[in-house]
């Protein structure tokens, strides 16, 4: 499976997948931990369609602007001892 990765900085990659998958918001979330990833939330609100991944505890400005210039959001998978969220 080819997985297009953008260098976002020095030691920072973001993992575009090659073909958007459709996820469930809190499976993702509780499922990922370490992780965050631009997604699309669908009409249905539950549901999004994600885009792009990378390790991390939180998004750097890179993936944010990354979101905000295709009008998606950002979902941080949950960590040890913390809260979930969607940013």
């Amino acid at each position: 499976m080819f997985v297009e990765t953008r260098k976002m900085s020095r030691n920072s990659t973001l993992t575009l997948l090659p073909s958007p998958i459709t996820i469930d918001i809190g499976e993702w979330i509780m499922n990922n931990i370490g992780m965050v990833a631009v997604a699309k939330r669908l009409p249905d609100g539950k549901k999004a369609t994600l885009y792009a991944v990378k390790k991390a505890d939180s998004a750097p400005p890179q993936m944010v602007k990354y979101a905000r210039d295709n009008d998606a959001m950002i979902l941080v998978g949950i960590s040890e001892g913390e809260v979930n969220a969607i940013d």
